[in-house]
C-alpha cells in the first residue's frame, strides 16, 4: 500500500479554488508523511461517493462502512437515551452527519446553499447541527 503526500495550492489542502485534487505525489512504502488535514478535506468532498455508487452492496459486504455504521449507532444510542419513544434514531444520526459532511463543504465551497457561510465559523454549523438534532427528539 502507498501513502499520498497531498500538496495544497488552493484554500484547503489537497484542492484548487475549483475543487479538484492537486499536488498528489505517491511515496514509497513505510514513508511516514500523511497530510490528517488533506485527507479530511477529500473525506467531506468524496465521503458520499463512497456509498452513492453502483458498488455500494459489494462494499458493504466488505464491511467498507462500518466505521460509519459504528459511529451511527453510537450517536443513535444517545438519541435512544435522551428520547426513547423517538422512533428514528439511526436515521436522524446518519443524517445529522451526512449534513454536517455536507453543510461544511457547502460553507466553504456553494455558499448559497448553506446560512452558515456567511461567517464561516465550524461552531455556527455545531450550534445548527444540536438545535435541528434536540428540537427533532423533542
Amino acid at each position: 500500500m502507498h501513502k499520498i503526500d497531498l500538496h495544497s495550492t488552493g484554500n484547503h489542502p489537497g484542492f484548487s479554488k475549483a475543487g479538484y485534487f492537486q499536488g498528489l505525489t505517491f511515496i514509497k512504502p513505510g514513508a511516514a508523511f500523511c497530510n490528517h488535514q488533506a485527507l479530511y478535506f477529500i473525506a467531506i468532498a468524496e465521503g458520499n461517493k463512497t456509498y452513492l455508487s453502483k458498488d455500494v452492496d459489494a462494499n458493504n459486504k466488505d464491511l467498507l462502512y462500518k466505521p460509519f455504521k459504528d459511529l451511527s449507532g453510537r450517536i443513535a444510542a444517545v438519541f435512544s437515551e435522551y428520547n426513547p419513544a423517538f422512533k428514528f434514531p439511526y436515521t436522524l444520526a446518519s443524517s445529522v452527519i451526512d449534513l454536517s459532511h455536507l453543510q461544511y463543504f457547502f460553507m466553504h465551497h456553494l455558499p448559497r446553499l448553506s446560512d452558515i457561510s456567511k461567517n464561516k465559523k465550524p461552531k455556527d454549523l455545531e450550534t445548527f447541527l444540536e438545535d435541528l438534532g434536540f428540537k427533532t427528539l423533542a
